[in-house]
């Protein structure tokens, strides 16, 4: 009868021990780095665990991380930040990087990140603050860029940016105003879908084209002129 209770005491701690083993392996952060043999470079691959936080190297054999790939941080529901290296060579990030990351609420782009493809940050739903580092390259937001985004409120475009693709703030409920630079020169369909408490619409510049349907309730806005600026304000009635 002890030597059963004995045995049931050390199968018991045995599948603790394991139990907490795996709770903790998974919480450690993983990074692959993938070789890119077409620019001689790697890119962030697939990351594993679920961490708060994630470091990317500058190097990784000797040879510069140039990207992100894509889906590579998608459903990391314990993500808090990513830590970019003081050295960066990161310029483009694939789609669906950061999708569904759930507990993600700020996010900053290191300056020298030029591109970014559709579907960012679709489904972080506790993201509010975006912050561009000063000397941004960045030239678009990407299509769906952050849809369902339904926190996000903190966000200052900076210059350079070129294009705004379609459903871009889709569904972003909290945000109440949003300035685009004068270096904006495409805004696509359905930017605002859904954005119900966006209030006022900034243009720093006379845009060259503004999609027939880029704000999809555009009658509830008053459109003013800044002649001395240029600047085009779009007020919500």
């Amino acid at each position: 009868m002890m030597k059963n209770k004995r045995l049931l005491c050390i199968i018991g701690f045995i599948l603790f021990a394991l139990f907490t083993t795996v709770i903790l392996y998974n919480n450690i952060a993983r990074v692959e780095y993938k070789y890119n043999s077409d620019d001689d470079c790697y890119e962030v691959g697939k990351v594993y665990g679920n961490a708060r936080e994630y470091t990317i190297k500058s190097m990784h054999k000797g040879k510069k991380v140039e990207s992100i790939s894509k889906k590579a941080f998608s459903g990391k529901s314990n993500l808090k930040k990513i830590n970019f290296p003081s050295k960066n060579y990161i310029y483009y990030i694939e789609s669906a990087a950061f999708e569904n990351c759930t507990n993600l609420t700020s996010f900053m782009f290191p300056k020298e990140i030029k591109y970014v493809e559709d579907n960012l940050f679709s489904g972080c739903k506790r993201l509010q603050s975006v912050i561009f580092e000063d000397g941004s390259k960045l030239e678009n937001i990407g299509g769906s860029m952050f849809i369902n985004c339904i926190k996000l409120k903190d966000i200052e475009l900076p210059q350079g940016i070129k294009e705004i693709g379609t459903y871009a703030f889709f569904n972003c409920k909290s945000l109440e105003e949003i300035t685009f630079p004068i270096s904006v020169k495409q805004v696509y369909n359905d930017v605002f879908y859904n954005c119900d408490s966006l209030i006022k619409i900034t243009f720093l510049g006379q845009m060259t084209e503004l999609d027939p349907k880029w704000i999809n309730n555009q009658d509830e806005y008053s459109k003013i002129v800044d002649n001395d600026t240029n600047a085009i304000v779009f007020l919500k009635n």
